[in-house]
């Protein structure tokens, strides 16, 4: 994943770098409205590594993470739980011959789901690689 952002301060071999917020320049996809309605309106800042000591405040750069163990990570934190959904249906289906029982077996398994995958993408999530700066932006 690649996304563009500035440096607005140097310190020793890292740099803290201001992301872009695509909040204040698209404004009508509503891709960055939280749960409570309201669009992100403070920046993010992030710390990164430059050892190298090329980058100075002001220059605006690309940052990259590597998105597979991200892309694991949710996979397992929606995909347990979907597959517990139809597990517990086709069990308690195949127990009772009831489709209303079966909806609440269906129901248990995506719970049970969600219990089990909670930890195993916390623990995915864990392997995620710090972003690094891949290349200065032309401004």
């Amino acid at each position: 994943m690649r996304q563009i952002g500035e440096v607005v301060r140097r310190e020793d071999a890292a740099v803290w770098v201001k992301l872009a917020n695509p909040g204040k320049e698209c404004g009508s996809c509503k891709g960055c409205v939280r749960l409570s309605g309201e669009g992100r309106t403070e920046d993010i800042v992030l710390k990164v590594n430059d050892p190298s000591g090329t980058y100075q405040p002001g220059d605006r750069v690309f940052l990259e993470t590597h998105t597979k163990d991200a892309l694991k990570a949710v996979a397992v934190l929606y995909g347990i739980p979907f597959i517990g959904l139809f597990v517990g249906y086709g069990i308690t289906f195949a127990l009772t011959r009831a489709d209303a029982v079966s909806g609440l077996g269906a129901i248990a398994g995506l719970i049970v789901g969600g219990i089990v995958s909670r930890p195993l993408a916390r623990k995915a999530a864990g392997k995620v690689s710090e972003p690094y700066i891949s290349a200065r932006a032309c401004s």
